[in-house]
């Protein structure tokens, strides 16, 4: 997410965001079978990050990652990518 004033890459709260939404979207992993029947029971995408964003303990902005992701259509080795890009992201302290 490097923009035009960051050249050498993203900034720390960039990363720290970046970080975040994956953690949200692991957490979803995990839980996918009970959320999506949730999900799919809410009458709007608001109350749909409001479930979300209760259920997993993250903020509506990761809740509403997660929705975008479209959880169900990700396969296993997606998500180990996923977990490689946090594993990594910790690492370097982001």
């Amino acid at each position: 997410m490097a923009t035009p004033d960051s050249p050498d890459g993203p900034t720390p709260e960039e990363l720290a965001k970046q970080r975040r939404y994956l953690r949200a979207l692991l957490l979803a992993f995990e839980r996918s079978e009970t959320l999506l029947g949730e999900i799919h029971a809410c009458e709007t995408v608001r109350d749909a990050e409001v479930l979300l964003s209760e259920r997993l303990g993250v903020d509506e902005d990761a809740a509403s990652y997660v929705l975008a992701m479209q959880l169900r259509s990700f396969p296993r080795a997606q998500r180990r990518k996923v977990q490689a890009r946090v594993d990594a992201l910790e690492d370097s302290g982001a």
